[in-house]
């Protein structure tokens, strides 16, 4: 670790170490793919560079809902579905949102929508997620910095800030009838349990500067 001008040496412990590893994995995984892409847009072709047009390959994938159940989904199954939701709300936005407006450019009645802001839900299930500072990841970063924090406690905010109170109308989000430590998201694609076990240590994904030190050392 460095501080100013003086390092000092930091012995981690064997679960800190896998954190870590885990983490340089995650980081050659998200620079490989970068590579990739920009590979591919260089092979391709495209614009000019001095053209002011911008070249890229996108991939879009509409269909990656993810819904185990058994209390099988968790940290992973979330952040695909949040991904999906997403493309979901963009695709309401650029689909369904233009033919409203070329509906009523040409005079033609659409329905009304019903108090969901016409686009079915999807900004509400979206801002449960990345909404700050009380969105559910955003929740689960405060719960991963704490030393001392846990997976209850990560379920027990998200539950304090989202589950509506008894009669209150219902949310996207709601507690889990048959497991007190899981909550229900109800995602556009079907209601999805997601179960406390592993939150944390599966978001604990920073590098440390000496990993990423090494590895630009070793491919300079």
């Amino acid at each position: 670790v460095a501080y100013e001008d003086e390092a000092l040496r930091v012995v981690l412990t064997a679960s800190q170490a896998a954190d870590a590893l885990g983490a340089l994995r995650k980081a050659l995984y998200a620079q490989l793919f970068g590579w990739l892409i920009g590979r591919a847009n260089r092979e391709l072709g495209g614009a000019p560079a001095d053209s002011g047009a911008e070249a890229r390959v996108g991939l879009v994938d509409m269909f990656g809902f993810e819904s185990f159940g058994g209390g099988r989904d968790g940290f992973e199954q979330l952040c695909i579905n949040y991904a999906n939701e997403r493309l979901q709300r963009q695709f309401v936005s650029d689909v369904v949102q233009a033919q409203v407006q070329e509906y009523a450019a040409e005079g033609v009645p659409w329905p009304e929508a019903a108090g969901d802001g016409g686009d079915g839900g999807a900004a509400e299930r979206v801002a449960l997620f990345d909404r700050a500072p009380l969105g559910v990841l955003h929740l689960l970063a405060e719960e991963s910095y704490i030393e001392r924090g846990t997976d209850d406690a990560f379920v027990d905010k998200v539950l304090r800030a989202h589950a509506p109170q008894p009669g209150a109308a219902p949310g996207p989000l709601e507690r889990a009838k048959a497991n007190a430590g899981a909550f229900v998201v109800h995602h556009y694609a079907d209601s999805v349990t997601y179960c406390k076990d592993g939150w944390r240590d599966r978001n604990k994904d920073g590098l440390h500067p000496d990993l990423r030190r090494a590895v630009v050392a070793e491919t300079a």
